[in-house]
């Protein structure tokens, strides 16, 4: 089990129970007895705090470290060109599988923060056919991509 404090008090914490296969993960806030209840309108500061429930109602997530073909997922996962993210990434996350070229991506749930529109550093490895090189990139949205040099 490793826990992560969050935005915007201490009292906010994203817990995860990881083996070599799936995460599952809960947010949660520690001194909370209700919910927080969030409407459009409250601002950024609420939105983002208003995911963290009280620890009796913690909701558990799961999410994969190599998708739903692991085969696959493990293959680019071990890809040379994604050494620096293997490094770097302390709760790696099956993210998705493009086509066209097949491209496998995975992002750091550390970074996974409720209530913000986007979630930074989201890499992926992709090859043009099966059994070509990977290649590494950077996933700048569910469309685009920029090379890793």
């Amino acid at each position: 089990m490793t826990a992560y404090p969050r935005p915007p008090t201490a009292f906010n914490w994203t817990v995860f129970v990881s083996n070599d296969e799936v995460h599952r993960y809960a947010h949660i806030n520690l001194i909370r007895r209700e919910p927080r209840r969030y409407q459009a309108g409250d601002g950024f500061i609420a939105r983002i705090d208003s995911p963290y429930l009280p620890l009796d109602q913690a909701v558990w997530t799961t999410k994969t470290r190599y998708g739903e073909a692991p085969v696959l997922g493990k293959e680019a996962w071990n890809a040379p060109s994604l050494e620096f993210f293997r490094w770097f990434a302390a709760v790696p996350a099956f993210d998705g599988v493009t086509q066209g070229s097949t491209c496998v991506w995975f992002a750091d749930l550390r970074f996974l923060t409720p209530g913000r529109d986007t979630m930074p550093f989201r890499f992926g490895a992709c090859r043009e056919t099966a059994g070509g090189t990977w290649q590494a990139y950077e996933r700048e949205s569910d469309d685009q991509r920029t090379p890793v040099q």
